[in-house]
């Protein structure tokens, strides 16, 4: 029973972590780097505008990034419930990215999994 009741606890815990990152999201598509986004991932916002000035990115674009990869790596494969109300924003993101990054568009999305990847 208690592991039943864990993983309830944290199935909650994911989902309003994906909520916090979605709400978030502008309209046109694209993440704020700000405080609620980086304490959903539970990392200091400062460390995350950091990254992106290393990586030469706003923050915005940054965060976007980060977001996609965030949600597609760590939340969806155990959110299955999320999936449906996910597509539409991963697609507004994505083109968001792809309007400001033609030709880097790829790479940009690397940039956000390479970083996700360092925070888990």
């Amino acid at each position: 029973m208690g592991n039943e009741e864990e993983g309830d606890e944290d199935e909650m815990m994911m989902l309003e972590t994906f909520q916090e990152i979605v709400d978030n999201q502008t309209d046109v598509g694209a993440f704020p780097l700000n405080e609620t986004f980086s304490r959903a991932l539970g990392i200091s916002k400062e460390k995350m505008i950091k990254e992106a000035t290393e990586k030469k990115l706003s923050g915005e674009s940054f965060a976007t990034s980060v977001a996609v990869a965030y949600v597609e790596s760590n939340l969806l494969e155990e959110l299955e419930e999320v999936k449906e109300q996910w597509e539409p924003m991963k697609a507004r993101a994505t083109g968001w990215l792809k309007e400001k990054f033609p030709t880097e568009f790829e790479q940009i999305l690397t940039v956000g999994l390479t970083f996700v990847k360092q925070i888990d």
